[in-house]
């Protein structure tokens, strides 16, 4: 498998809340979903911190 078809693979997350908060102030439920979104994105959502956005 080339990479450009890797890239289009659908990616399969667990299960498992284990929030984190993106650069875009949106909190993921586990960095695999925000993986997942990135993705579909032209421009990557970059990892704040592990846990929700605040407010």
């Amino acid at each position: 498998i080339n990479q450009l078809q890797r890239n289009k693979m659908p990616l399969k997350c667990p299960d498992v809340f284990k929030p984190i908060c993106g650069l875009d102030g949106i909190t993921y439920s586990s960095e695999c979903i925000l993986c997942k979104e990135n993705m579909e994105r032209e421009y990557p959502v970059l990892v704040r911190a592990a846990g929700s956005c605040k407010s």
